[in-house]
This record gives structure tokens, sequence and C-alpha cells, in this order.
């Protein structure tokens, strides 16, 4: 008797389970409401937005970057300078014993 009973609960189960797949398959056919579309265009444009605002930064970032690399290669070019010199110094001192004046 309780193997009637279970075979039963488990065609039932069945039944129901492959109904809520045909509901399922349904509802994804149902276009979305207006509502729902409208939210996901303002997030869009929103998203738009602010890529927008990011390049805008990046380009100003990539601004600073031009501006400082003329002052950055001056600065290096003067180190370079004043090793050469300062290493000219002391070869001098090590051949001399005393240093240069210049």
């Amino acid at each position: 008797m309780n193997d009637i009973v279970a075979e039963k609960l488990v065609q039932k189960v069945t039944n129901l389970m492959d109904e809520v797949t045909d509901v399922n398959l349904l509802v994804r056919r149902i276009p979305p409401p207006q509502e729902t579309i409208n939210k996901i265009s303002d997030r869009i444009d929103a998203i738009h937005v602010s890529v927008g605002e990011i390049a805008k930064g990046i380009e100003a970032d990539q601004a600073r970057i031009d501006v400082l690399e003329a002052p950055a290669e001056t600065l290096l070019e003067g180190r370079k300078k004043a090793d050469t010199a300062i290493e000219n110094a002391l070869e001098n001192f090590r051949r001399t014993g005393r240093a240069s004046e210049s």
C-alpha cells in the first residue's frame, strides 16, 4: 500500500515540476514592463555619463603628465651633468690628492 502511495506522490511531484517548468518558460517570453525598461535605460545612461567623466579625468591627467615631462627631462639632464662633474672632481682628487678649484 505504501508503495502505491509513494508512486502516486512521485508522479504528482513530477507533474508539478513539469508544470512549473512550463510556467517558467511562459514567464520568460513575457516582455518586461516599461518601468523595468526605463530603469535599465536610466542605469545605462548613468553609466555612460560616468564613463565620460572618467575619460575627461584621464585626458586631464594626460595633459598634466605632458606638462611635467619637459621639466622632468631637464632635471634628469641636470642630474647627469652633476654626476659627471662629481665623478670628474673625484677622479681629479684621486690623481692629484687635492680638490680642484673650479
